[in-house]
């Protein structure tokens, strides 16, 4: 679990970094945002990814098999 909340504060970082870097520009190419967005919506997949992930681990350990 600490694994996926340093990759949550890692997205997060980078979240405030951008907005800080939008305050400071204005405006921003159509080229430049949808750079930006195609990285969003790579870190929201890679994101549920890894909760999908952790959820089956969770489950496994809380529901093993019967071995019978």
């Amino acid at each position: 679990m600490v694994w996926a909340n340093s990759r949550s504060s890692h997205v997060e970082s980078l979240a405030r970094n951008k907005v800080d870097s939008f305050s400071e520009i204005r405006t921003i190419s159509t080229e430049e945002y949808q750079q930006i967005k195609r990285e969003y919506e790579n870190a929201i997949l890679r994101l549920e990814a890894e909760l999908k992930e952790i959820s089956q681990l969770v489950d496994q350990h809380l529901f093993p098999l019967d071995p019978n």
